[in-house]
């Protein structure tokens, strides 16, 4: 195969920055908001996803990506004048 498996120490050092990086948007995040999530919950009238359970928001992104995947790969029809 042309892909060689990585040693364990090879791909730790690559991820550590990452992980690193999130960890202290994290800490920064909840060192300046209080919170890592929002606080309180949105109206239902800003966002009424926030009010529905887990598959329900994941079933409406699958949907929204469905869509959008979709609607990017037809091609845009040329306006002739």
């Amino acid at each position: 195969m042309w892909i060689e498996r990585a040693h364990l120490l090879t791909v730790v050092r690559r991820v550590l920055p990452y992980v690193a990086l999130g960890v202290a948007f994290v800490a920064l995040r909840w060192l300046a908001v209080g919170a890592i999530t929002l606080a309180e919950q949105p109206p239902f009238i800003d966002n009424p996803l926030a009010h529905v359970g887990l598959l329900a928001r994941l079933a409406t992104a699958l949907v929204v990506l469905g869509d959008y995947g979709l609607r990017s790969g037809r091609p845009v029809a040329s306006v002739r004048g």
